[in-house]
């Protein structure tokens, strides 16, 4: 299945058969414990909701505030695994609490499996393999590499350094240049 497919049959599932399925899922609730007490669960878990979600966005932006501030040791850009890893707990965190917003019973469900300090291991470990996986696959453009070299630099030049080449072609013109070889790049390095 191609990926506007397979996002295509995500956001049907999401925005059509999940707030069917909760809606049903509220009516029969509501006919076992009543209306009065199907709508306060609602109201308090869309409130604690926001609360944690907007409480934990506010403490990952300054965290992220910090790690941008330059070091002299590693530089402004570099990014180690465990930030990384904090980053993932921050989203699924805020992923719980958003889902807690929303009214239903799945959503609660999937809400407490995001909040909960051991359950979260779970959604967490497949978000942050999805991303290893994602800058693995940047390779050497991304200038992070695999998880070993996520975080340091490339080679023994400072952030900022230009240098200029030009991209040499090595495949005469009768072939056709595949894209699965390497770009050769030729060029000096001026010490100013």
């Amino acid at each position: 299945m191609g990926l506007r497919r397979r996002t295509l049959a995500i956001l049907v599932v999401l925005f059509v058969v999940l707030p069917v399925v909760e809606i049903i899922l509220l009516v029969q609730l509501g006919q076992l414990i009543g209306l009065l007490p199907v709508l306060a669960l609602v109201i308090v878990e869309a409130l604690v909701g926001a609360w944690l979600s907007r409480r934990r966005w506010r403490s990952a932006l300054e965290s992220l505030q910090e790690s941008m501030q330059p070091d002299a040791v590693t530089g402004p850009n570099t990014r180690s695994a465990g930030q990384l890893t904090d980053a993932t707990d921050t989203a699924v965190f805020v992923a719980g609490g958003l889902a807690l917003i929303f009214p239903g019973l799945i959503t609660d469900l999937i809400a407490l499996i995001c909040l909960i300090p051991f359950t979260r291991r779970l959604p967490r470990t497949l978000l942050t393999g999805a991303l290893e996986r994602r800058i693995t696959g940047l390779g050497d453009l991304s200038g992070m590499g695999s998880m070993g070299g996520f975080g340091r630099r490339r080679g023994g030049f400072a952030d900022g350094d230009v240098i200029e080449g030009e991209v040499v072609d090595d495949v005469p013109p009768s072939k056709p240049r595949s894209d699965d070889g390497p770009v050769i790049i030729r060029g000096e390095i001026d010490d100013r």
